[in-house]
C-alpha cells in the first residue's frame, strides 16, 4: 500500500561534507528536507521507491538495480569518506519487473552496487531515522513523457496490491541553464497543481534547453499518483546556487 509520496532535489551541493564554503545558502532546501524526511518516518515505511536517473539509464527500457548491498557513493564528487549501506525488496523489484514486462512496459535489470548522488543524497536525508528500510532504485529512460507516466500506472498497481508500505520519491534538479528560470516555474506550477495533462504537453526541446534533470521522474510519480486522493504541499522552492530545487509533500 502507498502511505508517502514526494519529489525532492539531489544536487551534491547539498551535502556539507561536498560543498564545504557555500552550503549555508541552501538553508531553505535542507530545511524542507528535514520536514519531509519527519513526515517520511511518520508514515513507518518498509520499503522505499527511489525515482532517480542515478542508476544506469537506456534509451528505451527502464531501469531496475538490484544489488546487495547497495553502497552509497559519492566519490565521484568529491567526497571519498562518505559511507553508507542500503539493502534491496528483492520481492518488490521482481513483481514489478515481471508485471511491466508482461504488459509491454521495456525493463532492464542492472546490478550496480554503487548509489550514485542522484540517489545517495535524498537517502542521505530522508533515511537517517529509518532503520531496516529497503529501496527500490528505478532510472528513467529515453522515452517521453507519456512512456514515463504509463511505467508510473504500472508501478502504481504493484504499490497497491502490496502488503507493504510503500513510500515513492522522485528526484531531480530542475533547469541548470541560465535562462531555465520560466521552465522551472511552470514545473513548480505542475507540481504544485499534480497537473499531468500539462506536465506530459512539455515540448522535449525545452527540457533539453533548460538543461532539466526531473521531468522523467515526476511523469513516473504523476503516472504511479494518477487516481489517488493527494494534497501536494510546496515545502520549499530556491535556486540557491542557479539551479531550481523543489521539495514537495504529496499529501494522501
Amino acid at each position: 500500500m502507498l502511505v508517502f509520496a514526494g519529489f525532492v532535489p539531489n544536487s551534491p551541493l547539498l551535502m556539507p561534507g561536498i560543498n564545504t564554503t557555500r552550503f549555508p545558502e541552501a538553508k531553505e532546501t535542507v530545511e524542507a528536507l528535514h520536514e519531509l524526511a519527519d513526515d517520511l518516518y511518520a508514515a513507518h515505511p518498509d520499503t522505499i521507491v527511489i525515482l532517480s536517473h542515478g542508476t544506469p539509464v537506456y534509451e528505451d527500457a527502464f531501469s531496475i538495480n538490484v544489488a546487495d548491498p547497495y553502497t552509497a557513493d559519492l566519490s565521484a564528487v568529491g567526497d571519498l569518506d562518505y559511507h553508507k549501506t542500503y539493502h534491496p525488496d528483492f520481492g518488490f523489484i521482481d513483481t514489478l519487473q515481471r508485471f511491466a514486462r508482461k504488459n509491454g512496459i521495456p525493463v532492464s535489470l542492472s546490478t550496480d552496487e554503487k548509489l550514485a548522488f542522484p540517489s545517495t543524497v535524498p537517502l542521505h536525508y530522508l533515511t537517517s531515522h529509518l532503520k531496516d528500510i529497503r529501496i527500490v532504485p528505478v532510472a528513467p529512460s529515453s522515452l517521453d513523457g507519456k512512456a514515463h507516466f504509463s511505467f508510473g500506472n504500472t508501478l502504481q498497481h504493484i504499490v497497491s496490491q502490496s502488503d507493504k508500505r510503500i513510500a515513492l520519491i522522485a528526484t531531480g534538479d530542475m533547469g541548470h541553464a541560465e535562462d531555465a528560470e520560466d521552465f522551472n516555474e511552470k514545473l513548480v506550477t505542475f507540481l504544485k497543481e499534480r497537473n499531468s495533462s500539462g506536465l506530459l504537453q512539455v515540448n522535449p526541446d525545452d527540457i533539453t534547453k533548460a538543461q532539466d534533470t526531473s521531468y522523467r521522474q515526476i511523469c513516473m510519480l504523476f503516472g504511479a499518483l494518477d487516481g489517488v486522493n493527494t494534497t501536494p504541499e510546496l515545502l520549499s522552492y530556491a535556486k540557491p546556487f542557479g539551479v531550481g530545487y523543489a521539495v514537495v509533500n504529496f499529501v494522501l
